[in-house]
């Protein structure tokens, strides 16, 4: 999707991913991936935000996209999706 961003210059993405210590080498080469894109196209918060951080992340945002994988919330939902629900941010 980010490769997508050429030749629009509005469109700004802002991904927060907290590091973990059970990162793989997939998830860091993504994460490395990513440093390498503009910061003027392509936010990278990779630290636990604070709530007030977090909260105010969500308000500025035109659209929240959430990849996660199907079968894992085939059953149940995401707490970001219903605070983005509950924001008025379409998912």
């Amino acid at each position: 999707a980010i490769s997508k961003l050429q030749g629009k210059p509005e469109i700004v993405m802002t991904i927060q991913a907290n590091p973990t210590a059970a990162e793989d080498d997939a998830i860091r080469a993504a994460r490395e991936a990513l440093r390498r894109f503009p910061r003027a196209r392509v936010r990278l918060l990779d630290r636990e935000l604070s709530p007030e951080e977090y909260l105010d992340l969500l308000r500025e945002a035109d659209a929240v996209v959430l990849p996660y994988q199907a079968g894992t919330y085939r059953y149940r939902s995401s707490g970001v999706f219903a605070e983005a629900v509950a924001a008025g941010r379409p998912c």
